[in-house]
């Protein structure tokens, strides 16, 4: 997580350079960090405990599904212009209503240690490593198609 929020950030330069002129805004990026790259929400089945009609069809009781969280929080009714980075997104409202860490029964227990761990990283490389640059075009980064996990494989650089 601290890898992408970091890759998230550095494509997103004008927003790294906000957080280092102002490290206070660090824990707002981070819930829009786990809001538009959380995560891995796929791990855990469930059954479908009533039929459903969705969009793309129809699913009976009993059907075993794989969901997906992290596409509740792109939900356009949910998030205006979901696919748009935007560490202000919450800043002055609500807190962030994103299901990164899952929600009611299924939340997951680490989730205050989580986003800590996350907030103290990412406020630490903004203010002791203010350049921190990709040493490779966005582009060459090799992600992984794993189903649980999604690790993204960089070097950084920092001048100074």
């Amino acid at each position: 997580m601290i890898a992408r929020g970091v890759f998230r950030l550095l494509l997103h330069r004008s927003q790294w350079d906000e957080l280092v002129t102002d490290p206070a805004l660090t824990a707002t990026a981070v819930e829009e960090i786990l809001r538009y790259d959380g995560p891995p929400a796929s791990a855990f089945m469930r059954r479908i405990t009533e039929d459903t009609d969705l969009p793309s069809g129809s699913l009976r009781a009993g059907t075993v599904v794989m969901p997906n969280l992290n596409a509740a929080n792109h939900d356009p009714q949910a998030f205006p212009e979901p696919g748009r980075f935007d560490i202000h997104r919450f800043t002055g409202h609500p807190p962030n209503p994103h299901v990164a860490f899952g929600y009611g029964p299924h939340r997951c227990l680490a989730a205050s240690l989580a986003r800590v761990e996350l907030t103290e990283a990412i406020r630490a490389l903004v203010t002791r490593r203010p350049a921190l640059r990709l040493t490779t075009s966005p582009e060459s980064v090799t992600w992984s198609d794993g189903l649980v996990l999604r690790p993204v494989a960089m070097h950084v650089t920092s001048a100074g």
